[in-house]
């Protein structure tokens, strides 16, 4: 016993080192802020490691986002000490509805070809002191992990504000799920503080009516065909431009302004045509 420690009662047990390490832990109040969100996960196993590996490191929000196993004894298992993680675990329809109160997005996957044309690609060490950043300030923050056989696909990425890879070996560079949150919650935990004020960033929500916005309005002056692969085309760039800028909700309420500006400039316009025509 160390001369910090309060004597211990007569018949008490002695304490374990790891039981003073975990008492003195401080409470990190940003990291509450931080949601890990599975999509489809597939093993049970993996349910409980995932949360035991989130307590590690402090993190203890979880989202599971389509169908998933029951939390069974197997994952009560390897959860070990992180039952109430898996307990309080968010369950929604699906990816949508799981991120629409989060104002960062980050989706992970392997090394694909053309993934760096459409995102930010990050590690998760480059990509820590942003989500620290934004947690700080009072943004909810989504670290988002797609099933074990796939991973998540080009729409489920798609909401992204970056997407993160964790470099390996190229001999085997594909990890398991646990693994790959795992190395995830440990670059957070260990994140610098943030030297810059960082402004509350818009939901996830907010984002998409701002999107399809802009989309009406591309449409209306001639800028984007018809269907879903045109419109993927045009706002593919914003989307990537909009992310890298960050956007406060301010932010989103000014584009949406200058939409509806262009549609009626627009609109009026072609009614003028209309009538020099007549």
């Amino acid at each position: 016993m160390t001369s910090a420690d309060p004597p211990r009662k007569p018949g008490a047990p002695a304490r374990k080192p790891h039981d003073v390490l975990f008492e003195r832990a401080p409470s990190v109040a940003w990291l509450d802020r931080v949601h890990v969100v599975l999509v489809r996960p597939q093993g049970a196993a993996n349910l409980g490691m995932i949360a035991r590996a989130m307590k590690n490191f402090g993190l203890t929000r979880l989202r599971i986002a389509g169908d998933a196993p029951r939390l069974n004894d197997e994952a009560r298992a390897h959860a070990c000490h992180a039952p109430e993680v898996l307990e309080r675990a968010e369950r929604f329809a699906g990816l949508p509805a799981a991120l629409a109160d989060c104002g960062l997005v980050f989706g992970t996957s392997s090394p694909r070809p053309a993934l760096a044309d459409r995102h930010e690609l990050e590690t998760p060490r480059s990509a820590a002191p942003r989500i620290r950043a934004a947690a700080e300030a009072g943004t909810r923050v989504a670290l988002v992990f797609g099933p074990e056989d796939h991973g998540l696909t080009t729409e489920e990425l798609a909401p992204s504000h970056g997407v993160i890879t964790i470099p390996a070996h190229a001999g085997y560079p594909v990890l398991n799920l646990a693994q790959s949150v795992m190395l995830a919650c440990y670059e957070i935990f260990q994140a610098a503080a943030p030297t810059l004020r960082v402004p509350e960033w818009a939901d996830r929500r907010a984002l998409e009516a701002m999107e399809a916005d802009v989309a009406e309005t591309l449409r209306a002056i001639g800028f984007m065909g018809p269907g879903p692969a045109a419109e993927d085309r045009a706002l593919t760039p914003l989307r990537r431009l909009f992310s890298r800028a960050g956007m406060t909700p301010r932010d989103v309420r000014w584009v949406r302004r200058l939409a509806r500006a262009l549609r009626n400039a627009n609109a009026s316009a072609s009614g003028d045509n209309l009538r020099k025509m007549k």
